[in-house]
């Protein structure tokens, strides 16, 4: 699931490997580190990731980008990815939503109880797959992220009404295909900016309530290193919280996991503070 970090003692090289999709970044040695790890497995390296060629890892096109005094990665999924979600359902010519999914499609005549009607088994097929191709965008798409999750939670038995606000997300996602997942930091040396980098800053909400037949509420987790994004999370609380204070107490014990974790993966790859202290 998590990918994994190697981190290099002799040089700066900091290697992601994720199954048998490796990436890496670091210094002069950088080369070497392929040309050697090319002497073991079989290697087909791409080019480095640059600001006119996208390259593609995990599914996703990767471009570099530096103005306005800051530097990072775009990453986006590709058109044809997200047209084989819309093919799903017959949608790629399909109008666009402006939402996500606060506006409910319009049932189909006949169909008021559509909420309480199930999805037969090839449609509930469709549903599931439609889903599945929207989970794997989540990481890089936080404006679909939580309509995403109501989906999922309806995977084992969707009505007609399920179906219909997973079409609604599709027609979304057809005028939102270009949207891109940013990843900045100041457009600075690299040892100058490990210096700045003093502390991860997590931000927490909560949903009260927001299931009407559970009462669970959702919780949602963004981790900052300065203006770069490591991670998003939008979860059901596992507690049923009695009041809005209650939520958002157990939406702040959910970020400061999530912060410990973070300053915790930092010790290890050797990120410090100036003075060699561990970041806040």
């Amino acid at each position: 699931m998590d990918t994994c970090v190697f981190v290099s003692t002799s040089s700066k090289i900091r290697a992601l490997m994720h199954v048998d999709d490796p990436l890496a970044v670091g210094d002069e040695f950088l080369k070497n580190f392929w040309n050697e790890l090319s002497r073991r497995v079989l290697l087909r390296v791409a080019t480095p990731i640059n600001a006119t060629i996208p390259v593609k890892f995990l599914g996703r096109e990767h471009l570099s980008f530096r103005f306005g005094g800051k530097r990072g990665f775009t990453v986006k999924h590709t058109e044809r990815y997200w047209n084989s979600a819309l093919d799903i359902y017959g949608l790629t010519e399909a109008k666009s939503a402006q939402t996500a999914g606060d506006k409910k499609e319009k049932p189909v005549e006949g169909q008021v109880d559509a909420h309480l009607r199930h999805l037969d088994a090839s449609a509930h097929s469709r549903y599931r797959q439609g889903v599945g191709k929207l989970q794997f965008t989540t990481s890089e798409r936080t404006d679909i992220k939580y309509a995403v999750k109501c989906r999922s939670h309806r995977l084992a038995k969707p009505t007609l009404a399920d179906e219909a606000d997973l079409k609604h997300l599709l027609r979304y996602v057809k005028g939102t295909k270009e949207e891109k997942l940013w990843l900045t930091v100041p457009d600075i040396e690299s040892k100058e900016l490990i210096e700045k980098l003093t502390s991860f800053d997590t931000f927490t909400d909560s949903n009260w309530a927001e299931d009407p037949d559970t009462g669970v509420s959702t919780t949602c987790c963004l981790t900052f290193a300065g203006d770069f994004l490591l991670d998003q999370t939008v979860i059901n609380q596992e507690t049923v919280a009695q009041s809005t204070h209650e939520a958002e107490y157990l939406a702040a014990g959910s970020g400061a996991r999530d912060n410990l974790y973070f300053r915790s993966l930092a010790k290890e790859i050797g990120f410090t503070k100036k003075d060699g202290t561990e970041l806040d």
